[in-house]
């Protein structure tokens, strides 16, 4: 699979494994579908000179808020040296920010990552995407009709919560869209990068206006408490016991 969709130019997906919950994980993105605001985005860090690599990985990064040894590997076709001397010079540039120790060690974004979305943000002729990749919408990524999409983003949702989804616009209230995402977040544990392209809202906005406030009054739980910045990190519904 990976072979055949790097062969299309496409961004190969990222696997997954958890040997103790006997769970395998493929995950897909749009990375590749890279648009013009997309270049104008990686174009804010061109005095780092990045690698083709290193710019695919910090696509991902924006999307999925931490990157580790493994996924950089898996996007990019590189040993695990190799991954390691790019993670490590980003973050030294300041780009990225290093977590935990040994084969645990994942990167989130650092300082400069960060100075250069602000320095965007302030300026307004030139506005920052919603999202870092070019995400079809909902009606494109959800229809029975599309290319195979579906699946891959919906993760076997049902019918009617997959219309539910559909339905939802830039001017839905706040608490129906908190439904929604417990409705989701009760079949299977998601994290806001899965989140943010079900909803066509960027992480930080999902994260901060739906997913926080349920996590503060115990209707939402983090799949790792103890790591609240892990780059696995998903939530669960708490159900309420009758």
């Amino acid at each position: 699979m990976r072979e055949i969709m790097t062969a299309a130019g496409l961004m190969p997906p990222v696997f997954e494994s958890d040997r103790g919950a006997d769970l395998f994980t493929a995950r897909y993105y749009f990375h590749h579908f890279l648009g013009t605001e997309d270049v104008a985005w990686l174009a804010r860090f061109k005095e780092f000179h990045l690698s083709t690599e290193e710019a695919r990985a910090l696509i991902l990064l924006r999307e999925q808020g931490a990157i580790d040894n493994a996924t950089y590997r898996g996007i990019n076709h590189v040993d695990t040296l190799g991954a390691s001397k790019s993670l490590r010079r980003l973050r030294d540039a300041g780009v990225l920010e290093q977590k935990e120790k040994g084969s645990a060690t994942y990167y989130r974004p650092a300082g400069a990552f960060w100075a250069l979305e602000e320095v965007a943000a302030e300026a307004p002729s030139q506005p920052l995407p919603p999202v870092a990749v070019a995400v079809p919408t909902l009606d494109e990524a959800l229809s029975t009709k599309s290319t195979g999409l579906s699946p891959m983003i919906s993760g076997a949702l049902p019918a009617h919560l997959l219309a539910t989804v559909a339905k939802l616009g830039s001017r839905s209230a706040i608490p129906d869209i908190q439904q929604v995402v417990l409705q989701l977040c009760a079949l299977a544990p998601r994290t806001v990068g899965d989140l943010s392209i079900l909803l066509s809202r960027t992480p930080k906005h999902v994260y901060r206006v739906y997913l926080r406030p349920l996590i503060d009054i115990g209707q939402l739980s983090p799949t790792i408490p103890d790591e609240p910045n892990h780059p696995k990190q998903a939530y669960r519904t708490v159900l309420s016991e009758r």
